[in-house]
């Protein structure tokens, strides 16, 4: 798969731009994922410059890009599902290694579904007990200033 073809890949399915000028972390990550899989699993092994420029960045960018692909490997379990999907949609469009044969493109797909799906459930409860702590906050807060007022 070319570079332009993974980056194509990657708006479609996430639904974003990732040239977009945006400092957004999903924006952030989707390009992480897009200089990974651009300098190093692209058909036409291009330079990071020319990385840099289908997302209208520098080679400095790109470069800074790929540590930071290297902590959110470490440190986010979605985005390293998210990304081991797309670099095996990558290779299975390759042909490259062994393991991707077992995959066909439609089992990929469906397995990113299920991850953007998971991906929207951790969000909304992640959401809901931040809501639910703000609450409790308040409610703490309401109470400790009547305390204060009765001493």
């Amino acid at each position: 798969m070319k570079a332009i073809e993974i980056k194509d890949l990657l708006d479609k399915t996430l639904n974003l731009k990732i040239e977009t000028k945006s400092r957004l972390l999903d924006f952030i990550k989707a390009r992480c994922m897009f200089y990974k899989l651009a300098y190093y699993y692209s058909e036409d092994k291009i330079s990071l410059y020319n990385v840099g420029l289908l997302v209208k960045r520098d080679h400095a960018t790109v470069l800074h890009g790929l540590r930071q692909h290297d902590s959110f490997m470490l440190t986010d379990k979605s985005y390293k599902n998210l990304f081991n999907t797309f670099k095996a949609i990558v290779l299975a469009e390759k042909h490259t290694i062994e393991t991707s044969k077992k995959y066909t493109k439609k089992s990929l797909i469906e397995q990113l579904e299920i991850n953007r799906r998971l991906r929207k459930n951790y969000c909304s409860k992640y959401r809901y007990w931040k809501d639910k702590y703000i609450d409790l906050k308040k409610e703490h807060d309401k109470l400790l200033n009547i305390h204060l007022e009765v001493a």
